[in-house]
């Protein structure tokens, strides 16, 4: 039987925070009145409405300016890099607690009245109690690199319209020219060095586990004994929920390089 080990994670008493910007000495109030400029759109728009239909009938140009602000208003903003997805664990089911990253699916399958976890990469609490267990598939190496909770603080302009939380670092995280980068305000990049222990050896086959911690970011490297090494099989996710004893919910995507 494989030897099982820990990987712990240090534990900060708060998060850390990266990337902090110098705010604009004005209140967010002053600044909005001072330099926003302007917003004429829906002027240029009832023009145009104008030149085609008369003043007159005003009842028919209402309805034509209110049936295109939905249009106008409601588009859908996208994440930058790859789309992430959410998965969840659950303790109590044999079939979805466990996971394959390589397929986006739970993967587990019932053999003979067996329960077969060939095709995935972690499982939750069904073999080791409420910890997330990995390397336990033969021939396939697996390693696990904590990073913590690193966010990015937003820089906040005199224009904003809405204050910018800090940002964790899981959504911008990318492979640069091999090395673990992340994207930060302003469109400035930057190397996060802890994300390099991905990139040691793999370690020898053998059962791992730990213990999930809510919001920290994980950086997980997977590799089939036999197959050319290949760093596209790279996966970072993220600690959504963690309920002890019944489920885990976990963002995830591909590193993908750029």
């Amino acid at each position: 039987m494989a030897d099982r080990e820990s990987l712990v994670s240090d534990e900060d008493s708060n998060r850390r925070r990266i990337g902090g910007f110098v705010k604009d000495s004005r209140t967010k109030t002053e600044a909005k009145r001072s330099d926003r400029a302007p917003n004429d759109f829906f002027s240029r728009l009832l023009g145009s409405v104008d030149a085609l239909i008369p003043v007159e009938t005003a009842m028919l140009r209402f309805v034509l300016v209110a049936s295109l602000v939905p249009v106008l208003s409601f588009v859908p903003v996208q994440e930058e890099g790859p789309t992430s997805s959410l998965v969840t664990l659950y303790a109590s089911d044999d079939l979805l607690s466990s996971f394959s990253f390589s397929t986006g699916t739970h993967a587990a399958r019932i053999e003979d009245g067996e329960l077969i976890l060939d095709d995935t990469q972690i499982t939750f609490d069904i073999l080791d109690r409420d910890c997330v267990t990995y390397g336990y598939v033969e021939n396939q190496l697996i390693e696990i690199v904590d990073l913590g909770d690193p966010v990015v603080e937003g820089a906040e302009m005199p224009s904003d319209r809405s204050p910018k939380p800090p940002l964790s670092i899981f959504h911008t995280l990318f492979l640069k020219d091999g090395q673990v980068s992340y994207r930060g305000p302003i469109r400035r990049t930057y190397r996060f060095r802890e994300g390099q222990a991905i990139f040691n050896s793999l370690p020898p086959e053998r059962v791992r586990c730990f213990v999930p911690q809510v919001g920290h970011v994980y950086l997980l490297r997977y590799k089939i004994q036999g197959v050319p090494d290949d760093r596209r099989m790279l996966v970072k996710f993220r600690v959504i929920d963690y309920r002890p004893g019944e489920t885990l919910t976990l963002r995830w995507a591909p590193l993908e390089s750029v």
